[in-house]
């Protein structure tokens, strides 16, 4: 009887160990579910964090104002700005440093090293060449404005933002604007005098007014990206003899081509649909221009003081064109344009009206 009760006994023990044992490996795996589940989340979470971080400049607090032996700069929560330099006259290369305080670098402020001229006597004035690192999300307005011995730049990948008159009258000679690119201010580089070659980043989706105007030596752009507007000015005192925009671009707006001296020919792909008054005024070496098919409108003074003009080519999509394409002085100070266009068409009744020489247009 006793060997009875033991044995039962035994049997209960076991099949409490045995069902203890199981409840403990299920709320171990339980656990291990947990943490594997949690642990993804949070790298997917950081990851997702990483790639969103917003661009912070100028959405921020300030910290302080600090500076170093070489740098004066204000310091925000995440990132730091430079303001200028301790140097009463920097000469030679500039490097921007990546960080400052452990901080990114990520803006070279309002007028930092801007040279002399309108208010600005800063300690740029005598740079001849400028490196900006890759984690550099901004150049403000007039950041090296005037610095005339400026020759070379190297611009950052990660710049998104070139402020108003930024490089204005600069020497640099070529300019390639990162592909991150997406705002450039009024007349950044505007009155820059030895600038060659131009190369724009596939970000662009303008040319923004008067970013080349009075770049005398400008004769070659490379257009990347989605370039859709050329705006007020844009290219105004530029020295191309051709310029081929691509098939992208669909408004041009006044002034952007004026005063070309060197300017020969011109042809408006057929993708612009709206152009503006001046667009080729006073390009006066100018004998030939080609309207695209996307225009149906020629606005007044679009030719003004382009003086000798000898062919104007003009598709039947044109259905209306100024009396006064030619500006005020009319033709009298032209030579005597042929307009080429379909018969019946609105160029021919120009031609009528003005008592020029009509042909029709060969297709």
């Amino acid at each position: 009887m006793k060997k009875i009760i033991y044995l039962s006994l035994c049997l209960i023990y076991m099949v409490i160990f045995s069902a203890c044992s199981s409840n403990s490996t299920d709320n171990e795996e339980t656990h291990l579910d947990i943490t594997e589940n949690s642990t993804t989340q949070r790298i997917v979470a950081e990851a997702t964090t990483e790639y969103n971080v917003p661009n912070p400049v100028g959405k921020e607090t300030l910290q302080y104002p600090s500076q170093n032996d070489f740098f004066t700069y204000d310091v925000y929560e995440s990132y730091v700005e430079i303001t200028g330099s301790v140097e009463e006259d920097l000469t030679g290369e500039l490097i921007i440093p990546e960080t400052l305080e452990d901080l990114p670098v990520r803006s070279i402020g309002d007028g930092a090293f801007g040279g002399p001229g309108a208010g600005l006597t800063k300690p740029g004035y005598s740079i001849s060449s400028l490196i900006l690192p890759d984690n550099l999300y901004q150049i403000s307005a007039d950041a090296f404005y005037k610095c005339e011995k400026l020759k070379s730049i190297t611009f950052g990948q990660g710049l998104m933002t070139i402020g108003d008159y930024a490089f204005f009258e600069t020497g640099i000679i070529y300019i390639e604007i990162p592909d991150h690119v997406t705002e450039i201010g009024l007349s950044a580089f505007s009155g820059c005098k030895n600038l060659e070659k131009a190369a724009l980043g596939k970000s662009m989706t303008k040319v923004p007014e008067s970013m080349f105007n009075g770049c005398t030596q400008l004769s070659n752009v490379v257009w990347n990206g989605n370039i859709a507007t050329i705006e007020l000015n844009a290219f105004y005192g530029t020295a191309f003899e051709t310029i081929d925009l691509p098939n992208t671009v669909t408004t041009i707006e006044s002034y952007a081509f004026r005063s070309m001296k060197n300017l020969k020919e011109f042809t408006f792909p057929d993708s612009v649909s709206a152009v503006g008054s001046y667009v080729l005024a006073d390009c006066t070496s100018l004998q030939k221009v080609t309207i695209g098919k996307g225009i149906s409108s020629l606005p007044d003074k679009i030719f003004s003081g382009s003086s000798s003009i000898l062919e104007l080519i003009i598709p039947s999509n044109v259905t209306d064109i100024s009396s006064d394409i030619f500006g005020e002085r009319g033709l009298t100070a032209y030579s005597t344009p042929t307009i080429y266009g379909e018969k019946g068409s609105e160029a021919a009744k120009f031609a009528s009206l003005k008592g020029l020489t009509f042909k029709i247009m060969e297709n």
